[in-house]
């Protein structure tokens, strides 16, 4: 004869121990959990933490860095935020975040894909993506061309105006691979009255481009009232320090 009360002892659960349907439930939302964590896409911070700053260059190496590499920017998402090197992010300004150039210093940084360049100032830390060398500003970005493709393989130099000498102001009216084009252009800014204006050929990795240029201006002042000038008929003319 079947001892009922010995089988119903052994089918009976411990009420201290939770159910297996509860512990598989408990294991999924943990896998969930965790598989969500790892696919989450990550935020691209230009300052990054502070285990992935580097120390800045010594200032013998600093003031004559010269680098080639990716250059990336960033705008809207960062604007109004502290950088690393203590200033709020102006995504307006004429700034750049690199990983090891001492705050405040001065860099040229040449598009070698357009020939286009312009000065900036390193207010932040970054990049910290792969390949990259400098992050911009979006106005920086913008004059070089790099805001619609994203990425632009660039020249950095670091410009010490005191210990270089350069003074003086100049403003950049347009860039062309073919001579003729800048003529035109030439002919143009001569017609508008602008002074001082020549070509100057220059060769970027490899490319060679004709610059268009108007010169002899002493202060910014002069230059920004060119600058206005020239806007009028050349809307891509920006001021360049000499």
């Amino acid at each position: 004869m079947l001892n009922i009360p010995f089988l119903c002892k052994l089918g009976a659960r411990d009420p201290r121990r939770p159910s297996p349907l509860l512990m598989l439930g408990v294991l999924w939302l943990a896998l969930l959990l965790l598989l969500f964590s790892a696919c989450a896409p990550g935020k691209h911070s230009p300052t990054g933490s502070p285990a992935e700053i580097s120390p800045s260059l010594p200032s013998s190496e600093a003031e004559s860095f010269v680098q080639t590499g990716m250059a990336s920017w960033y705008g809207p998402g960062f604007h109004g935020q502290q950088t690393a090197c203590g200033e709020t992010y102006d995504m307006y300004a004429f700034t750049a975040a690199h990983k090891r150039l001492p705050c405040q210093s001065t860099v040229r940084v040449v598009n070698l894909e357009n020939g286009r360049e312009v000065l900036v100032r390193i207010t932040d830390r970054g990049p910290f993506r792969k390949n990259r060398i400098l992050d911009l500003s979006y106005s920086a970005a913008k004059r070089l061309g790099v805001v619609e493709p994203g990425t632009a393989r660039v020249r950095i130099a670091t410009v010490n105006p005191e210990v270089s000498g350069e003074q003086g102001f100049r403003l950049q009216l347009g860039s062309f691979t073919e001579r003729e084009n800048a003529r035109h252009l030439k002919r143009k800014a001569k017609a508008l009255g602008l002074p001082g204006i020549r070509i100057t050929r220059v060769q970027i990795s490899g490319q060679r481009f004709y610059r268009v240029l108007t010169e002899g201006f002493t202060s910014l002042q002069e230059a920004r009232a060119a600058l206005r000038k020239a806007r009028s008929r050349f809307p891509d003319s920006f001021i360049l320090r000499n």
